[in-house]
């Protein structure tokens, strides 16, 4: 199955099926407003001190406009099945840099955390302006 069949098919992660040791690596995709931007995303939970951290790397628009940096996802934490952390970086395109901060927050997914799923709002700062930007990831171990 694929990345977005296996977490349709997944139930959420209860607090009792959570990982109470150990870490985990998770890999998967993101993608932004209507699918214009997509997104390699990871992520790294450290399940012994209710942690995670990763990011947001390899953005490509559906225009085909390149875009290059990455945004690190920080302070991360894990509270029962769940996560929240802030959003940090840069990316430029077209001649233009933005700086990006915002929140990243989601669930667990599987009987053993397998899959991490999450949304994302962001604040893309540029020369012209504002723009909030939304966003979905789903990752998988």
């Amino acid at each position: 199955m694929g990345l977005l069949e296996d977490w349709e098919n997944a139930p959420y992660t209860t607090v009792s099926q959570m990982p109470q040791t150990g870490t985990a690596t998770y890999r998967g995709v993101a993608m932004y407003g209507e699918g214009e931007v997509l997104s390699s995303a990871e992520m790294q939970a450290n399940f012994a001190n209710d942690s995670i951290s990763g990011r947001l790397h390899n953005f490509q628009a559906q225009n085909g406009t390149p875009i290059s940096g990455e945004v690190a996802i920080r302070n991360g934490v894990i509270t029962g099945a769940e996560y929240s952390a802030t959003l940090a970086g840069q990316l430029s395109a077209a001649g233009e840099r933005a700086s990006v901060s915002g929140t990243a927050y989601g669930d667990f997914s599987g009987r053993q955390a397998e899959i991490v799923d999450g949304s994302i709002s962001a604040q893309v700062e540029t020369s012209y302006g504002t723009e909030y930007v939304s966003g979905e990831m789903i990752l998988k171990r």
